[in-house]
């Protein structure tokens, strides 16, 4: 289980209507998002094309870009079964290895009953197979404390944060069971030593003891295999939900820091050069009585407090970003969904706009005329 940056302003010039269609390309599509991954980056995209029909085109394009982290979004936290793929076959294979060591546990205690030891050389590994135990079972106690421990570690905390009880439960266990797997290994790698050291010195070890020691060991795999086999059964019916892609929306350190500094700048420029220059625009057209004209420029300062509203949210999801990978938050995965979807809708919704204003302006030869 189990994101062209430099935003470039473009120049003022005292003849506005010979510029107006780079200032408007310039101002509606500056710092627009291209991939979920850079929802909170703050990456700024530049297209200061003179064609209306690119104009549009690149509008529409970065609409489907909104559109598509969505309906990424949208599909999440929809009930996932068996989460962690494990099949009957995986419980198969632990009941062989119980019913494996059940059956040498009977011809151990056959021996210690009788006092009759001529099948105890089948117990007893050569030295090529004592250095391939040893490789492959230390190699696996080196995982357990490097993968899986941290990887269930891991799950613990995505369910605790999903709030989901069962997958809490089930990552217990399997932490339990890595314990268990521990106990298990250690065991064997013991019995194998020892094995090396009868190799070594035969007779140092009486056959009674070396059956013993082997029953040992045979209990402490058969109490882990039974372990995983009730493990196993959790895991293949457990049901979350699937927030699976959620950590491509939440943006590292390094984003959050370019995104606020990115979308302070926008909110100062939108509001301190571009919202007067439109404004002074419409109050010049309503003056010449060009209707025309005129709507387009007041659809676009809507558009222009829509972007106001865009980069407001943005910043507070910036914020909520940076409280929770310094592990101070509380919000759990869907609360962390409902802000990012929150903000991709607000997304769509600004680009819907945008491509409106700018169909506004094609259809009616506005940019060209500006």
């Amino acid at each position: 289980m189990l994101p062209n940056q430099g935003y470039r302003q473009p120049a003022r010039c005292k003849f506005a209507g010979t510029v107006a269609a780079n200032l408007l390309l310039t101002l509606v599509l500056s710092g627009c998002l291209q991939q979920k991954i850079f929802d909170s980056g703050g990456q700024a995209v530049l297209y200061p094309y003179n064609s209306n029909l690119m104009n549009l085109y690149e509008a529409g394009r970065l609409l489907s870009f909104a559109e598509a982290d969505s309906k990424s979004l949208a599909s999440m936290g929809k009930p996932m079964p068996n989460p962690y793929g494990f099949a009957q076959r995986d419980v198969n294979w632990a009941g062989a290895q119980c019913e494996n060591a059940r059956q040498s546990q009977i011809v151990l205690r056959e021996m210690l009953l009788t006092e009759k030891y001529s099948r105890l050389g089948e117990f007893i590994p050569d030295q090529e197979q004592i250095d391939t135990g040893k490789d492959y079972w230390s190699k696996q106690m080196r995982e357990i404390d490097s993968l899986a421990f941290p990887y269930w570690m891991n799950q613990r905390e995505w369910a605790k944060s999903a709030d989901d009880s069962s997958w809490m439960t089930l990552c217990d266990d399997m932490l339990d069971l890595q314990g268990m797997r521990i106990e298990m290994i250690d065991a064997i790698l013991g019995g194998l030593h020892a094995d090396e050291s009868l190799i070594d010195w035969p007779g140092w070890e009486t056959p009674e003891h070396v059956v013993e020691r082997k029953i040992l060991v045979e209990q402490v795999k058969l109490t882990y295999y039974a372990h995983a086999i009730l493990a196993l059964y959790s895991a293949i019916r457990l049901e979350v939900a699937d927030w699976s892609g959620i950590d491509l929306f939440i943006a590292d350190s390094m984003r959050i820091e370019m995104g606020r500094t990115y979308w302070l700048s926008q909110v100062d420029s939108t509001t301190s050069i571009w919202i007067p220059f439109w404004e002074t625009e419409k109050e010049n057209s309503a003056k010449s009585g060009d209707a025309a004209r005129t709507e387009f420029c007041q659809a676009l300062l809507s558009n222009l407090n829509t972007y106001l509203d865009l980069a407001s949210v943005t910043l507070l999801d910036l914020s909520a970003d940076s409280t929770l990978i310094a592990a101070l938050s509380g919000e759990r995965i869907r609360d962390i969904w409902e802000r990012k979807f929150e903000l991709a809708v607000q997304r769509v919704a600004y680009y819907r706009d945008l491509v409106d204003v700018v169909e506004l302006g094609v259809d009616q030869g506005i940019l060209g005329r500006l």
